[in-house]
């Protein structure tokens, strides 16, 4: 399932739980719920997708920024803690989570 698909499923779904059997407050409701989802999507809070250098990531590549504010791409570490203490990281984030998160409706 897509992410559109899913955003669509959802809408319906949450339309039925608050309005059930009204057609006009159900479409209403699910048409709010589906832009409402796009538009996050499209208006990340990006500074929440920054994790502390204390959290090891688990996956790569990630971003990394020192305390200089330098920011790197890393693709692969061994022995995280070392790499944060020798490169002064701060913060790192999934490239992933930077990314758009798929097409339009």
């Amino acid at each position: 399932m897509t992410r559109e698909e899913a955003i669509i499923s959802e809408a319906v779904n949450y339309g039925n739980r608050i309005f059930g059997e009204k057609p006009a407050e159900y479409l209403i409701a699910s048409v709010g719920f589906t832009d409402g989802a796009l538009w996050a999507d499209k208006n990340p809070d990006l500074s929440s997708l920054w994790h502390d250098a204390s959290e090891e990531p688990i996956e790569y590549p990630i971003l990394c920024k020192d305390k200089l504010g330098n920011i790197w791409i890393e693709y692969s570490l061994n022995g995280w803690a070392e790499c944060v203490e020798f490169n002064d990281i701060i913060q790192w984030a999934y490239i992933s989570d930077l990314l758009p998160k798929g097409g339009v409706i």
